[in-house]
């Protein structure tokens, strides 16, 4: 069954009537081409991504584009998880929340192997009680933000609550929370930078090995390397609008 709908999901990609043109994915697991998230919130949500990745094997992805160019939502989600192939071929456990400005819509397409815990009526309270009130006040960075830590939280095993994830934020507070965000992360950056090359200078045999190899990994959160694993998508996931 698994084989048989992903070959009807590459025939109906392939005819579809108007192609769209899906970005590489490298070195970023956020990708706004809509230009709605703002540089400290990016550079923050691309860390936690990576973190994630690195602790879980997991891989999720966030795409923004200025429109859906005259295609379906569903049709364009499926393309982009195709090209990319989020998560680890045989676990299936990529997700993509992707948001199409000008169109007003989103949808959180789920990799097989998270269906279980990522399901539809979960994506769906995500996307009704985190993203359209963010979003309805044109505040993207903080309603993306917040929907990443859902699903994040989700995947860890805990249950999804609106309270647990969304606090409303009135739009004249929305910078004082951004720089509250960046700079507890450029301090998180800061003390582990420091501990590393203090661990480096002392040559901290055993420790210092097992430091070495965490090191090593916070590393590549913020340098090179690229994603897109194998994992396949079935049509999993929940779509919306605001």
């Amino acid at each position: 069954m698994r084989l048989l709908s992903k070959i009807i999901l590459f025939v109906l990609i392939s005819f579809s009537a108007q192609a769209f043109d899906v970005p590489e994915l490298s070195q970023s697991l956020v990708v706004d081409q809509a230009g709605i998230i703002d540089p400290a919130s990016e550079t923050e949500l691309n860390a936690t991504l990576r973190a994630f990745s690195d602790n879980t094997g997991a891989e999720i992805a966030v795409a923004t584009f200025p429109s859906l160019q005259g295609g379906s939502l569903e049709d364009i989600s499926m393309q982009i998880v195709e090209k990319w192939k989020l998560g680890q071929k045989g676990k299936d456990n990529g997700v993509l929340l992707s948001v199409f400005v000008q169109d007003r819509k989103m949808r959180i397409e789920v990799g097989y192997g998270l269906e279980g815990v990522l399901t539809d009526a979960v994506s769906d309270q995500i996307i009704r009680g985190i993203l359209t009130p963010a979003f309805k006040r044109q505040q993207y960075s903080q309603g993306i933000t917040n929907a990443i830590d859902a699903l994040i939280l989700t995947v860890y095993g805990k249950p999804f609550t609106k309270k647990n994830y969304y606090t409303p934020v009135s739009p004249q507070k929305d910078w004082v929370y951004e720089l509250i965000e960046f700079a507890i992360g450029l301090i998180f950056v800061i003390i582990i930078l420091t501990v590393t090359n203090r661990f480096k200078r002392r040559g901290a045999g055993v420790a210092g090995s097992t430091w070495g190899s965490s090191s090593s990994s916070f590393g590549s959160s913020f340098g090179g390397g690229s994603f897109g694993g194998g994992g396949s998508f079935g049509g999993g996931g929940s779509s919306g609008s605001w």
